[in-house]
């Protein structure tokens, strides 16, 4: 089976989804959906992070999976979640699994950003890494997407003159074999001509979707 999911099919999914269950959480940052190739079954994850008093978030998230199969939220275990996602944040389905671009912080304070997976099998969390040129950049400036078959993360800097000419284009960066770091290559700068401050993906006919 394709991973690409008709827009019918995914309206489907949406109006079985027991939206009501999800209001109990104060923030939800990672909700989306696959095909579970084993079960042949689409599943909906949900990665949900409970705020604390001053407004940061409390790690690790809760993380639940809705069985269509079973019209039920199950828990997966997220101890030892170390990855953040940001609000807003967007995701991608690819070879069974979800990506989302997250980022962590090791015990100097050092901030690295990186692909979050979440194999819908499995229902276990993967890391995958990306390019130096993205690693450290803030990460509320990058989108993930795909790129005909490739995972591929767009790099538009937000902020005006927070990384100089950047800001009037987006960076495409492109992982050509699946899994395997090296093989991350920078494959398009676009023109934005100052106009555009947030780019998510591409549109059937190779444009820049905006949002």
């Amino acid at each position: 089976m394709s991973d690409y999911i008709p827009d019918w099919l995914l309206s489907e999914i949406l109006c079985r989804l027991p939206v009501e269950s999800l209001l109990r959480f104060s923030t939800l940052l990672g909700l989306d959906f696959g095909f579970d190739h084993k079960t042949r079954y689409f599943k909906v994850a949900n990665i949900a992070y409970p705020r604390e008093a001053n407004d940061y978030y409390m790690a690790p998230p809760e993380v639940e999976v809705y069985k269509l199969s079973t019209g039920l939220w199950e828990t997966v275990n997220s101890k030892g979640f170390n990855y953040k996602l940001d609000e807003d944040c967007t995701s991608v389905y690819f070879n069974g699994a979800i990506h989302w671009v997250s980022h962590s912080e090791n015990e100097d304070g050092e901030i690295t950003n990186n692909l979050l997976v979440f194999d819908l099998s499995d229902e276990t969390f993967s890391e995958m890494g990306l390019p130096l040129m993205l690693a450290h950049v803030s990460s509320v400036d990058l989108s993930i997407t795909l790129c005909g078959e490739h995972i591929s993360v767009i790099l538009i800097p937000r902020l005006s003159g927070e990384i100089g000419p950047l800001c009037d284009s987006c960076v495409v960066w492109v992982m050509n074999q699946y899994g395997k770091l090296e093989s991350w290559m920078k494959k398009f700068v676009v023109d934005l001509n100052g106009e555009i401050d947030n780019a998510v993906g591409f549109t059937r006919k190779w444009g820049i979707e905006v949002s």
